[in-house]
């Protein structure tokens, strides 16, 4: 944690100067059981990300920025990096360069999940992000997108998903990207992220305070689509298809209300006790959808846990693995972690309510644990 800080408060020093061109030199000393070309590409990526700053709402002949007490750089000025080395054989050399730009793919994914993240909801509607993301992927060899709209979710009986967007007048969108750097055959990796663009709560509407941060809530498919990137960028040897999951929950006069009940793809039924825990009725489609078509051999999902009186937990991590790989932040100090969630054996209980059917919480509250024990009832294996 401390290497990677270093390095990105030296990205954020060199902004803050104006600094186009900086050269790094690597040193001889590393943490206990890392080697030379984990330093590389510690730095490569630390630096990458460390340089990042979202500018896109912001005055374009303002160099710098007052948040609290602290001035910052309002634009990124870093343009080259040049890490020095010596010591290194033939051999080594190309591995250095790989480590180099190995770190350099990270860096960028983690900055394209940010650069999503910290846009407005109104610069981040669902039509918005999937003009971005097809923007993106359209630069990337291997990578191919197709987006899904409401009359292609309605035609494919996405019923759940589908309720979350009646409320607004934003339509929603399923968005597939693929990448095939793999054995022909192989079965993909799959990522599935929850994109809710603005989440007001719906009927269940959240208090006002801290509303503004809702926005947030498509953190998990931010860090698919930059994961996407990543792959595209190093060239993985893998098959995977990242299927993002966007829709806007507001309280208009089509809005599903408490106590609705919606039909699910998978033919489940659910009822709807609270329209704030929304989420999970867009993973619960997604992922019957992502595991039924493209039968992946690993699937994770990425949700932004956010709660009634407006507050963000963390990433949730559903499988029974851990995850780091692209940690996420924004500018005002607030930062998301993933975290390892270990599903309980228990969690597979079906929640019933008077209707004797799905609920999309418990009676007693939204929780941490309830949205993977309700969404994995939407895993066939």
């Amino acid at each position: 944690y401390l290497w990677l800080n270093k390095y990105k408060y030296i990205a954020k020093i060199a902004n803050s100067i104006g600094c186009k061109n900086l050269a790094v030199l690597d040193g001889q000393n590393y943490p206990k059981g890392k080697d030379k070309f984990w330093f590389l590409e510690t730095i490569s990526r630390s630096i990458e990300s460390g340089a990042y700053i979202f500018s896109t709402t912001k005055n374009k002949t303002a160099k710098t920025e007052k948040i609290g007490k602290d001035i910052i750089s309002s634009q990124v000025s870093l343009r080259n990096v040049t890490i020095i080395t010596a010591k290194l054989s033939s051999s080594d050399t190309k591995k250095a360069k790989i480590a180099v730009a190995r770190g350099f793919s990270v860096g960028e994914g983690v900055n394209t999940a940010k650069h999503l993240g910290d846009l407005p909801a109104n610069h981040a509607t669902p039509k918005l992000i999937e003009k971005i993301v097809k923007n993106t992927v359209k630069n990337y060899s291997g990578l191919k997108v197709k987006s899904l709209n409401e009359k292609d979710l309605a035609r494919l009986k996405m019923g759940s998903y589908l309720s979350v967007s009646k409320g607004s007048d934003e339509p929603p969108r399923m968005i597939i990207i693929e990448y095939n750097g793999g054995k022909k055959n192989e079965k993909p990796v799959a990522l599935v992220g929850k994109g809710i663009t603005f989440d007001t709560g719906g009927i269940s509407l959240k208090p006002a305070k801290f509303m503004e941060d809702m926005t947030y809530d498509m953190a998990g498919s931010a860090v698919v689509v930059g994961l996407m990137k990543n792959f595209a960028l190093r060239k993985a040897k893998i098959n995977a298809v990242g299927v993002v999951g966007l829709v806007e929950n507001m309280p208009g006069g089509n809005a599903q209300r408490p106590g609705d009940i919606v039909k699910s793809y998978s033919g489940k039924t659910i009822e709807v006790l609270n329209t704030d825990a929304e989420g999970r009725l867009v993973l619960a489609d997604a992922l019957t959808f992502t595991e039924e078509k493209f039968k992946p051999n690993l699937k994770k999902s990425w949700i932004t846990k956010t709660i009634p009186n407006g507050g963000i937990f963390p990433h949730i991590d559903y499988q029974r693995r851990s995850s780091t790989l692209l940690p996420l932040g924004k500018n005002k100090g607030v930062v998301n972690y993933h975290f390892h969630y270990s599903l309980p054996p228990f969690c597979t209980i079906k929640y019933k309510g008077p209707t004797r059917i799905r609920t999309n919480i418990t009676h007693s509250s939204i929780n941490n644990s309830t949205q993977p024990r309700f969404v994995i009832q939407f895993y066939e294996n």
